[in-house]
């Protein structure tokens, strides 16, 4: 494998009539190949650190690796709260959406789908892939449910569920990544 390169650019964002602030501008690279021998998946950190700020960069390199794209939609209620994703072998999840960030609760009128940070994951096709979506409720408190997705090479999966009054419908699709890596 290719050494891979990280690019960032973060900025500070303006107001109407001020320029954009520049906080970090650089690469991480991530060598590839000593990665690709490792039997066991890792969730590694690289960093790169200018004067204003340092920028850390958590990836693991997935073997054998699916892409997962996620659609999750409110058909009733309100939904406020956090969804994550993480696989079997690397527990540390993926916030895939926070509303404390995200704004305002989503409501459900058959068109809510929800806003992700990111909607796609890659998967080890021999590892489960696991979505867990904590709803808070009107009194404060938080439901929880967490759903564990076989990974596919194509196709996908469709779950209806419901926590508290808020019904969500939440959607997986496969994709090969590579049939040169897939099986390996």
């Amino acid at each position: 494998m290719d050494a891979v390169y990280f690019e960032i650019d973060l900025k500070i964002k303006g107001g109407q009539r001020q320029k954009d602030k520049q906080l970090s501008k650089g690469y991480v690279t991530l060598d590839g190949i000593p990665l690709r021998l490792e039997d066991k998946m890792v969730v590694e950190r690289d960093s790169l650190d200018t004067k204003l700020s340092k920028v850390v960069v958590t990836y693991a390199v997935v073997k054998h690796a699916v892409e997962a794209t996620f659609a999750i939609e409110v058909l009733r209620g309100r939904f406020y709260g956090e969804i994550t994703a993480c696989t079997t072998s690397i527990r540390k999840s993926i916030v895939l959406h926070d509303s404390r960030v995200a704004g305002p609760p989503m409501a459900g009128n058959g068109e809510g789908v929800i806003q992700l940070l990111r909607n796609v994951v890659a998967v080890c096709l021999k590892e489960k892939l696991i979505v867990a979506i904590a709803a808070r409720t009107g009194d404060g408190k938080t439901k929880s449910i967490t759903i564990r997705f076989t990974p596919g090479v194509n196709g996908g999966y469709e779950k209806e569920m419901t926590s508290g009054s808020v019904k969500k419908r939440v959607k997986v699709t496969w994709s090969i990544i590579s049939r040169e890596y897939l099986y390996c």
